[in-house]
């Protein structure tokens, strides 16, 4: 197999199993994951590091960086956690947009050199021969585009969208330019120390990209409005007024009991709000009703909100066209102060 269709098939199989990884994992296991990453990307530079030079100095140096830099995927998922799968999407979508980064320059430049008469036009011939500016473009054209595909699950503006997948391209290119720098320091092709990364070289290789650019993003985000506030309420049940801003989330849980059919709905007045409620429990024993259960429920506030909201909740048999047993109001305005 030649070396670019062995890279496009360890990419493809890396990615889906990434995806996958990302997606299923509980956000707490985030942090022990990276961390084991860590050891194995350090371990690899501080091996190739011996090559040219024992320095403590730079090895610290080098093992802060990388450890920093893996401390920041974890941060990202916990931070914008809402109980859910939110915190899973905000990682992915990070990773995606660098990732595909990658890909768009690879692709791009890699056909431009065989349609362009001469070759393409290089972007740092001394430090990485394969990059081109028109790489460069084929990395921007991928990053906006994923950023633009995650759209309904970021709830970012569209310019804070465009700026991300603009930062991804351009920090994501920075850190391949850093890694190869330091390759050519030490003298070596590829940074795989243990060649367990077939057609994709090693750890530093496949992470070069995400070494500067997450925490740049992340950065972005926050201060372009994808918030994590989560509003846990005290004593639901009870009519309540709440200042959100969109990406806001509200969690609480409700008692309710449905073995014997009484059991929580909710509906919004306005389509940027979202209600989900989960079931749980309730299950009857030893033949007998009553035992009780619980509802969760998560409400999200979406990019287009502008309020005013209200979401009603009702506990009550579904099949019943009587008052429901319980009821109360949750009254949603956009704050007026952005936080």
């Amino acid at each position: 197999m030649n070396p670019v269709a062995k890279r496009v098939v360890t990419g493809l199989t890396v990615a889906a199993l990434v995806i996958s990884a990302i997606l299923f994992t509980p956000v707490k296991a985030f942090l022990p994951v990276c961390v084991v990453l860590a050891v194995l990307a350090i371990a690899e530079y501080g091996k190739l590091l011996r090559i040219k030079t024992k320095s403590i100095g730079w090895l610290l140096f080098g093992a802060v960086f990388i450890a920093a830099a893996f401390m920041v995927l974890p941060w990202i998922a916990i931070h914008f956690d809402d109980g859910h799968i939110r915190g899973n999407l905000m990682l992915l979508y990070v990773l995606a947009c660098v990732k595909f980064s990658d890909t768009g320059g690879f692709a791009f430049g890699l056909t431009s050199a065989k349609l362009m008469k001469g070759g393409n036009h290089k972007l740092c011939p001394t430090i990485s021969p394969g990059k081109s500016w028109e790489g460069l473009l084929g990395s921007f054209v991928f990053s906006i585009g994923v950023s633009f595909a995650f759209l309904p699950w970021t709830g970012l503006k569209p310019l804070t969208a465009l700026l991300v997948g603009v930062i991804a391209a351009i920090v994501g290119t920075m850190g391949d330019l850093i890694e190869s720098k330091f390759k050519r320091w030490v003298g070596v092709k590829d940074s795989s120390a243990w060649k367990i990364t077939n057609g994709m070289g090693g750890f530093l290789d496949m992470f070069d990209s995400i070494l500067i650019a997450p925490a740049v993003i992340f950065a972005l985000l926050l201060l372009g409005g994808c918030h994590s506030e989560r509003y846990q309420l005290e004593n639901p049940g009870k009519d309540e007024v709440i200042r959100v801003e969109p990406g806001d989330f509200i969690n609480f849980e409700l008692v309710e009991n449905g073995t014997t059919g009484y059991m929580w709905e909710a509906k919004s007045d306005d389509e940027d709000v979202e209600v989900q409620l989960v079931h749980r429990g309730g299950e009857a024993k030893n033949g007998f009703c009553g035992a009780p259960g619980k509802c969760e429920v998560t409400i999200k506030v979406l990019r287009g909100f502008n309020g005013p909201a209200q979401v009603e909740f009702k506990y009550r048999r579904c099949w019943e066209k009587t008052e429901p047993a319980r009821k109360f109001t949750l009254s949603l305005f956009k704050t007026i102060f952005p936080r």
